[in-house]
């Protein structure tokens, strides 16, 4: 108790009134009644409301407490309220009889209040009009922390975090206390239905704090941090938002892999989300391709690569990450190729030999090249006495007719897809006695050195190979032409003869 000084006289009677309540400690006051005279009308609104604090501890409230007009009588009680518009605990009255003189001095939080007083007898009541009141009491006690966010970091793992507040008050921050309630639950462990895990203490550098392991399974959960001083008496600030504790798991594994090898010794990776998150976010990607190659990626990317792979065989896997940990892998094997090799056209035919039989022939024969380059034999291209042959790579003997007596010269030629080779050229001497007999006529297409010595009369400004050409044809039928003969471009007996061939 505290005795005010009377700063104000007043005109009939004072009588000092304080009303408040502590916070979290809800409407209070009390209740005092005096029986008087009988009244005969109610009592006028008291006036001249006046309030004042004693120092930090109190508040005072005056007023004059008018009669019903007629002078016949006061009121009983008088009621005293303080209300903030704000909070429900800093909302108060108290109640006095008229005769009751003594001032009550209690706590109040700091707020701007409404003040009124109310007379009131058994004919009715009367209220004040309303005096404004600023409290600055209790600056010992520090203001509320800031920003109080309740994230969900995985199954049944609640993380609490924040800000400090804007004053510490008269001494310095000694803890934070930190509570969460469940008010669904029905579980008798934690308090029935209103289940709670309360007054965590944090040092006071700590800014966060994590519930886990939590047997909660649905339902909201709400946060409640305070900053507590010496004065023990702390601020708070409740999260304004109350989240849901989630259930969860780790994600399904990753979706449609794919692994390419777009270069020599190269892998590159790409992937789909999981098609579940297991209830929280994945993070990051884990791929892993045998014991030698591993890469982090993010959660955004979904793609990878690897340099240096040996060639062959290797099996890839990934698997996602969310804060329960790891997913199932998803697998694919992928094979990788070495340098790719450059083709060039293969080195000459080897062992080339020729054999020549009665009548003319010439059978050719050689073995495939020593080198390939990389690349198949296509074929083979055998050239003698002005005829042409190809073969594929498979044959390696080719015979010609018709040769006649002569020195010829057969080259042999082998082809893949990137070119063909430089000639294995041997001689070839046909002999009289097996050269191909004279025709009795030449045309187009043979071959010999009939005809040739056919070109040499015909064409004497060129070089000839024996080979009944068109060029030759054509100069035959010029001569049958300039010698009315028939038109037919064969050279018969009769015109060997008259050109001495």
């Amino acid at each position: 108790m505290h005795n005010p000084p009377i700063t104000r006289a007043k005109a009939t009677r004072l009588a000092a009134v304080f009303v408040a309540v502590a916070l979290c400690l809800g409407a209070g006051g009390f209740t005092a009644m005096s029986a008087s005279a009988a009244a005969t009308v109610a009592p006028s609104a008291p006036t001249n409301l006046f309030a004042a604090s004693d120092d930090g501890s109190g508040v005072y409230v005056y007023w004059d407490a008018t009669s019903a007009g007629d002078g016949t009588d006061d009121a009983d009680t008088f009621t005293v309220n303080m209300d903030d518009g704000i909070s429900a605990d800093h909302r108060t009255a108290s109640t006095l009889n008229e005769d009751f003189n003594t001032t009550l001095v209690l706590s109040v939080p700091p707020g701007t209040y409404d003040v009124t007083v109310t007379a009131t007898n058994s004919h009715g009541s009367a209220t004040s009009a309303p005096l404004t009141y600023v409290s600055t009491l209790n600056t010992s006690v520090p203001s509320a922390p800031l920003n109080v966010v309740a994230h969900n970091d995985g199954d049944g793992i609640v993380r609490i975090t924040w800000d400090p507040p804007t004053s510490e008050g008269d001494s310095a921050i000694e803890e934070y206390q930190v509570s969460l309630q469940f008010p669904n639950s029905v579980d008798p462990s934690y308090g029935g239905p209103y289940g709670s895990w309360n007054g965590q203490i944090i040092d006071a550098t700590g800014r966060d704090y994590t519930f886990g392991s939590l047997a909660f399974d649905h339902g909201d959960f709400i946060v409640t941090v305070n900053a507590v001083n010496s004065s023990r008496y702390p601020g708070y600030m409740t999260s304004t938002d109350p989240a849901p504790l989630v259930r969860s798991t780790v994600s399904s594994a990753p979706t449609h892999l794919s692994a390419t090898n777009p270069a020599a010794h190269k892998v590159t990776i790409t992937w789909d989300a999981p098609t579940s998150d297991g209830g929280f976010p994945v993070t990051d990607y884990l791929v892993t391709m045998g014991s030698e190659f591993f890469a982090w990626v993010s959660a955004s990317d979904r793609t990878a690569s690897f340099t240096g792979v040996p060639a062959g065989s290797h099996t890839l896997a990934v698997s996602g990450f969310n804060v329960n940990g790891q997913s199932v892998e998803a697998t694919k094997q992928v094979t990788v190729r070495g340098p790719v090799a450059v083709m060039k056209a293969p080195s000459p035919p080897r062992n080339v030999a020729v054999a020549t039989r009665t009548g003319g022939k010439a059978i050719v024969t050689f073995t495939a090249p020593r080198y390939l380059h990389h690349g198949a034999i296509t074929r083979y291209i055998v050239k003698l006495a002005g005829q042409r042959k190809l073969v594929d790579g498979a044959t390696h003997t080719v015979q010609f007719r018709g040769l006649t007596k002569g020195t010829y010269k057969v080259k042999v030629y082998a082809r893949n897809k990137a070119g063909r080779s430089r000639p294995n050229t041997e001689p070839v001497v046909m002999s009289r006695a097996k050269a191909a007999a004279k025709p009795l006529t030449l045309k187009l297409g043979m071959l010999g050195w009939n005809v040739r010595q056919l070109q040499n009369v015909l064409l004497p400004t060129k070089t000839h190979k024996g080979a009944f050409d068109i060029a030759t044809r054509d100069a035959v039928l010029q001569w049958q032409r300039s010698h009315n003969k028939e038109l037919t471009g064969v050279v018969n007996a009769s015109m060997r003869a008259a050109l001495h061939v």
